[in-house]
């Protein structure tokens, strides 16, 4: 019977940082994931809150999104067309390397006999 922890260890030690960079990848993706979730939740009700209440949506997605750039807003009477993007730190960037991401949202509203009717674009 042959001896074989030289082996096994060489394996795992192997694996190890290959394990590593796959949890650091996955967290990365759930947490740009739960962002862009978020974003897309903040600029969805404030579509709707502008178009029902009238509120100021640039002050709105301002006061609940940090570091957002307005690409596009086009604000009309019946119609709200939201496009904003942010640039999101990379959790594990000394492993992945890349250290920023940018996750974008494109939202469409439109007031219709007294609804609100969102569209993703």
């Amino acid at each position: 019977m042959k001896n074989n922890k030289g082996q096994t260890l060489a394996a795992f030690l192997i694996l190890i940082p290959i394990l590593g960079l796959f949890m650091g990848f996955l967290f990365d993706i759930v947490h740009l994931g739960t962002e862009k979730r978020r974003m897309e939740n903040v600029v969805k009700d404030g579509i709707q809150n502008t178009l029902l209440h009238h509120i100021d949506l640039e002050s709105y997605l301002k006061e609940n999104l940090k570091e957002i750039t307005f690409d596009q807003m086009d604000i009309q009477e019946e119609k709200v067309t939201v496009h904003i993007s942010k640039r999101e730190e990379s959790v594990y960037s000394v492993m992945l390397g890349r250290k920023l991401y940018t996750i974008q949202v494109s939202y469409t509203g439109t007031l219709k006999d007294g609804k609100v009717v969102l569209v993703k674009e």
